[in-house]
């Protein structure tokens, strides 16, 4: 495991502790196999597992803008996870996995 340092700490916990930037981590990490997942799939995805009323574009990127350098884009413009982003879904999933 790589060695982290306090504001990467501080990065993934921050981005652990809202809903959308956790669904944002595990929608990334499921795709991973397809090179990432552009802007408009990444809000088609997230709006398909709210039930209540849809998540907004500026909502969106704005939570993508707090996930920072847990988040990487491609040359075609797709989203993927970063290193520290593995580590957060990583420790998300610990977390899914014990309240289950």
């Amino acid at each position: 495991m790589p060695e982290l340092h306090d504001k990467e700490v501080t990065e993934i916990f921050k981005a652990l502790s809202h809903p959308i930037r956790q669904q944002i981590i595990l929608i990334l990490a499921d795709s991973h196999e397809n090179h990432g997942v552009g802007f408009t799939a990444l809000q088609s995805s997230l709006n398909s597992k709210k039930s209540s009323k849809p998540i907004q574009v500026g909502s969106i990127y704005h939570h993508i803008g707090l996930l920072g350098s847990l988040l990487n884009q491609t040359p075609e413009k797709a989203w993927i996870l970063s290193e520290s982003g593995w580590l957060a879904h990583k420790l998300l999933q610990s977390t899914h996995d014990r309240s289950e």
